[in-house]
C-alpha cells in the first residue's frame, strides 16, 4: 500500500458498513481516468460501532477537486452531463426503491431478490459516481464557492454596496428547483386544507414520503409523525392555504430577486455560469441524498427478508458489503465470526482498485496512524471563522450534535455545532437558533437547511467541534463569518 496523507473528509454517525461501502464503491470507479487522467484509487473507512471516519489522501482529494473544477471551466457540457446523469440514475433509483418498498418480497425467489438488489446497487453506485464531481469541487476544497466569493466581493467593493458578499452569494446560489422534502411540506399543507383528513389520505401521504428523512439506518416516519405535524399546522393562526401560498410566493420571489440582482450587478456570462452551477450543485446534493435515503430504506427491507430466510441476523447483514449479501443469496456462507467482530469492534475497511480489505485491532489503528495527515489545531481559540451560508447574528449555548442519540441535548435557542449535519439530526436543527459546522461549502446539508429555515449558519470552520464544547456560550455572526466565545 502506497504511503498516504490521510485526512477525515466525511465523519458520519448512525451508519453501517453496507450503506457506506456502496458510496465508496460508487465514487471510486476507474471510469474517471478517461476524463481527468486518474481516478479515486483508494479510500479508508474507519468504523467504530455506528460511526465512521471516511479518510482519503488529502493531497489527492485536492488534486481531484482541481481536475473536476478545470473540466467545469473548460466545458459547459460537462456540468450539464453531471446534472443529466444525476436525474437519469435518480429516476431509476426512485422506481427501483419504490417497487421494493411497495411489494411483498416474501413472494420472490432468492434469485429474484438478488436481481432486484443488484439493479438498485448498480444505480446507487452510478449516482455516487457522478456525485463525486460536486463533492470534490466544493466539499473541503471550496473551489467553486471560493471563486464566487472572490468575484462578488470585488463587485461589492467596486460598486460600494451595503449588502455583504456572503448575503449576495447566498441569494444568487439558492436553487430554483425543489426536492422531495420541500414538496412533502407543500403536500402536507394541501392535506391540512381538507380537514378532517381521512386515514386513507394520511396513509397515502406516509407511503409516498416516509423515507425522506430515513438517512443511513432509519427509522422511517410512522403515521403519528404526520398526525402530530397536522395538529401543529391547525394550531397556528395562519391557515394552511395561506402558508402554502406564502411558500410558493417566497420561492417565486427568490427567482425574481436573483434576476433583478444579477442585472444590477452586471456580473457577466462567466460569473452567471458559475452561479448557475452553484445552484445546480446545491440542488443535486439533497436530491441525491434523499434518493439515497429511499434506497437505504429499500435495502433494509431486503436485508430483513434475507435474514428471515438465512441464518444471519439483520445486524450481521448490515455489516456485510453488497458482494457478501449476494453471496449469501447464492447459498454460500459468509464468516459469521468476522461479521460479529465488525459489529462489536473498531475496524478498517479499505477499498482499493475495486478490491475490499478489512483490518482489525492494532493493525487497523497502525495503518491509520502511519498514514495520517498531521494537522495542528489550537483548541484554546476564542474566535474562529467560517463561511456564511445564511445571514444573521445570534447568541446561544453550544450543543455538539453528530449522532441521533445526541439530539436530546438540544433545547430551543441553542446553537447546534456539528462536524457535518445530515437529515438524521433534522429534529435538533428545528430547535436550534443557528448552525456551525466543521466541513462543507454552499452545497452542504447545513447550508441548504439554514436557507430553508432562515437560520444563521456558518460552515467550513474546520475546527468548531474541537474548539467549542457543550455549555459554551457563543455568538454566531453569520454576517462577518465569525463565531466568538462569550
Amino acid at each position: 500500500m502506497k504511503k498516504q496523507q490521510l485526512k477525515v473528509i466525511n465523519p458520519v454517525a448512525d451508519v453501517n458498513l453496507f450503506t457506506v461501502s456502496l458510496i465508496t464503491q460508487g465514487m471510486q470507479s476507474p471510469k474517471w481516468k478517461k476524463r481527468v487522467g486518474f481516478y479515486f484509487v483508494v479510500a479508508f473507512s474507519q468504523y467504530k460501532k455506528n460511526f465512521v471516519n471516511w479518510h482519503v489522501d488529502y493531497c489527492f482529494w485536492k488534486k481531484l477537486g482541481k481536475a473536476f473544477f478545470n473540466e467545469v471551466l473548460k466545458s459547459r457540457k460537462f456540468p450539464a452531463l453531471v446534472y443529466k446523469k444525476h436525474k437519469y440514475f435518480g429516476q431509476r433509483m426512485y422506481r427501483q426503491s419504490g417497487w421494493i418498498l411497495q411489494n411483498d418480497l416474501s413472494k420472490l425467489s432468492n434469485r429474484q431478490i438478488a436481481d432486484r438488489l443488484k439493479r438498485l446497487v448498480n444505480d446507487f453506485k452510478d449516482i455516487c459516481f457522478w456525485g463525486v464531481v460536486p463533492a470534490a469541487i466544493d466539499f473541503e476544497n471550496n473551489l467553486l464557492t471560493g471563486r464566487l466569493e472572490e468575484i462578488i466581493a470585488q463587485v461589492v467593493n467596486k460598486k460600494k454596496l451595503t449588502r455583504s458578499p456572503q448575503e449576495i452569494l447566498s441569494l444568487l446560489s439558492t436553487p430554483r428547483e425543489i426536492v422531495f422534502s420541500q414538496q412533502e411540506k407543500r403536500d402536507l399543507l394541501k392535506l391540512a386544507m381538507t380537514r378532517p383528513v381521512t386515514q386513507v389520505a394520511l396513509e397515502k401521504h406516509q407511503q409516498k414520503y416516509d423515507w425522506v428523512d430515513f438517512g443511513y439506518i432509519g427509522p422511517a416516519h410512522p403515521i403519528d409523525y404526520y398526525q402530530k405535524r397536522l395538529r401543529k399546522i391547525w394550531q397556528k393562526k395562519e391557515s394552511p392555504a395561506r402558508k402554502l401560498k406564502q411558500l410558493n410566493k417566497d420561492h417565486k420571489m427568490i427567482l425574481v430577486e436573483q434576476k433583478r440582482l444579477a442585472r444590477k450587478l452586471k456580473l457577466g456570462s462567466h460569473t452567471e455560469y458559475l452561479l448557475k452551477l452553484s445552484r445546480q450543485f446545491m440542488y443535486l446534493k439533497p436530491y441525491r441524498k434523499e434518493l439515497m435515503s429511499q434506497a437505504y430504506y429499500a435495502f433494509e427491507k431486503i436485508l430483513k427478508e434475507i435474514s428471515s430466510r438465512f441464518n444471519y441476523s439483520q445486524r450481521q447483514l448490515q455489516y456485510c458489503i453488497p458482494e457478501e449479501v449476494l453471496k449469501i443469496l447464492r447459498g454460500k456462507k459468509v464468516n459469521k465470526k468476522e461479521l460479529n467482530t465488525r459489529l462489536k469492534s473498531e475496524f478498517l475497511h479499505v477499498f482499493e482498485k475495486n478490491k475490499n480489505y478489512f483490518y482489525y485491532g492494532k493493525k487497523a489503528k497502525k495503518i491509520i496512524s502511519d498514514n495520517l495527515y498531521k494537522e495542528k489545531i489550537d483548541t484554546s481559540l476564542q474566535e474562529i471563522r467560517g463561511m456564511a451560508a445564511y445571514m444573521g447574528k445570534v447568541n446561544g449555548t453550544v450543543r455538539v450534535v453528530n449522532t441521533i442519540a445526541q439530539m436530546k441535548k438540544v433545547k430551543k435557542g441553542d446553537i447546534l455545532v456539528s462536524i457535518a449535519t445530515s437529515p438524521n439530526i433534522l429534529p435538533a436543527m428545528i430547535k436550534a437558533a443557528a448552525f456551525v459546522t466543521d466541513t462543507g461549502g454552499v452545497t452542504c446539508h447545513a447550508a441548504i437547511v439554514a436557507r430553508e429555515m432562515k437560520k444563521p449558519c456558518l460552515i467550513g470552520t474546520k475546527i468548531a467541534t474541537r474548539v467549542f464544547k457543550d455549555g459554551d456560550r457563543i455568538m454566531v455572526d453569520a454576517v462577518k463569518g465569525v463565531v466568538k466565545k462569550l
